[in-house]
């Protein structure tokens, strides 16, 4: 992670005997975006999670974030912001694409029969692995 320029790496901790052994599942959609996509990232990326549903709405290899600079458009009068801050996450272990969200493991997007009998097939995937464990 860069910041101001500088480079900080932090290392993964040690196990000390009492973490979670087993396998970890995230589900995500074009709507995890920000911290929910970070922590998607994170979870793949350092632990090994699964990831299952659909692109995530941020990018992979970083966001924009921090202080906003706001001002109004002249003509439009419409109010912009635009951010000062970039969160650049660099060599990436899971996925080389650039400019695109967390592409997960299974790719299961619902259909618009799902949606209108509630039905979830990310979690009806991610069970049917837990049970195939």
């Amino acid at each position: 992670v860069a910041l101001d320029g500088e480079v900080q790496e932090w290392k993964v901790p040690e196990p000390n005997g009492k973490q979670f052994e087993g396998e970890i599942y995230v589900l995500t959609d074009s709507f995890t975006a920000s911290g929910g996509s970070n922590m998607a990232k994170y979870l793949k990326e350092f632990v090994g999670a699964t990831v299952i549903g659909t692109e995530t709405g941020s990018r992979y290899q970083g966001y924009a974030s921090g202080y906003a600079q706001v001002f109004r458009l002249p003509h439009s009068g419409y109010q912009v912001e635009i951010y000062k801050d970039w969160t650049q996450f660099p060599h990436s272990k899971k996925q080389t694409t650039q400019n695109r969200g967390l592409i997960p493991d299974y790719e299961v997007a619902p259909s618009l029969e799902d949606w209108l009998a509630g039905a979830d097939p990310a979690m009806a995937k991610a069970l049917e692995l837990i049970r195939e464990e």
